[in-house]
Parts: structure tokens; sequence; C-alpha cells
């Protein structure tokens, strides 16, 4: 009897296994920022050449492959990736979303009028970071930054951090990263 009760829960298992395409619930998922964890939700603010839009996105949630970069004007490796960060952007934009948060030092002096005059028709959406009391930036602090820019995550389309780096990423080990995140 043991052992024909047995089989019939292995049997429902591995129904269940095969249903659900071998995930059996995604609370199995840790919440986290490193590679293979869930990203927290976050909120933060876009701009464009014209300033603060007033429309806020949670870059964690878009729905497909996203790249999470963290930059300022102030930081000399982050403006000499954008160019190519855009490019691949603009080359992706079907399947991948590119969000840049802009740090909370120096926003107000220099990010609208550097967006306005190098990416202005950009596949890339640009976002401005809030500021915890002690002047951290908040966003860059929930997913994991640690005192480095740039700082740059990768996602899958179900939030699952797939890559992540402090300081430059080359042009070439995006785009492997962004193919191994969309399955190619």
């Amino acid at each position: 009897m043991k052992r024909a009760l047995l089989i019939l829960l292995s049997i429902v298992f591995c129904f269940i296994a095969v249903s659900c395409n071998g995930n059996i619930t995604d609370t199995s998922i840790k919440t986290g920022t490193e590679v293979g964890e869930k990203l927290p939700s976050v909120s933060v603010e876009l701009f464009d050449e014209n300033g603060l839009s007033g429309e806020e996105i949670d870059p964690t949630n878009l729905g497909k492959v996203t790249v999470i970069n963290f930059w300022g004007t102030w930081c000399y490796y982050c403006l000499k990736e954008l160019p190519y960060f855009n490019e691949i952007a603009n080359e992706y934009k079907d399947s991948v979303s590119f969000v840049a948060i802009h740090s909370v030092c120096s926003f107000e002096e220099n990010a609208v009028d550097y967006v306005r005059a190098n990416y202005k028709d950009s596949s890339i959406l640009f976002a401005k970071d809030t500021s915890l009391e002690n002047g951290e930036d908040r966003v860059y602090s929930a997913l994991g930054g640690e005192g480095y820019y740039p700082f740059t995550i990768i996602i899958n389309d179900g939030g699952i951090v797939t890559y992540k780096t402090s300081g430059q990423i080359s042009e070439q080990l995006l785009i492997y990263e962004l193919e191994r995140a969309l399955g190619n």
C-alpha cells in the first residue's frame, strides 16, 4: 500500500512539474541584488531633454530584459560607455529596455543639459535617483550599488539578475550578457 501511494505521489509530482515547466513556484526565487535573485521593486522619475517628466517607472519590472545603468555626468567612465549603450539600446529596442539612472550628485547642474546635447533621440530611458537622508542615492543603494560608478545590472524579463558589475563594461561584454539574458 505504501508503495502504491509513493508511485501515485510521484506521478502527481511529475505532472505538476511538467505543467509548470519546471518552475513549481516563483516564491522559490529569493529577492535580492545578486545574480540569480529577483531585484526588489523601486521607483524612479524619468527625465529627458526638457527636464523631469513627473512619470515614474519601476525599472525592475518592465516585462522584458532590462539594462539598469547607474551613472553621473561627473563620472568619466560613465560618459565613456554611454555612447555604445545608446547604440545597443537603439539596436535592441524591441527586446531590451535600457534605463540610465543619474546620481543625485550634480543632477540639477548637468544631467538634463548633457542628455539634451547628446541623447535627444535615444531609446534609453533616463531617470533620476533620489536621495536618502545621509545623501546617498536611494535606488543605487537598494539595488546593490557599493560606491563605484558606473554600476550596471542586467535582468531577464522576470526581473532576475543575470549580470552585474561595478565599473565600465565593454561593448562586447554588454552585447554578450544581453544575448545571454535573452536566451540566445
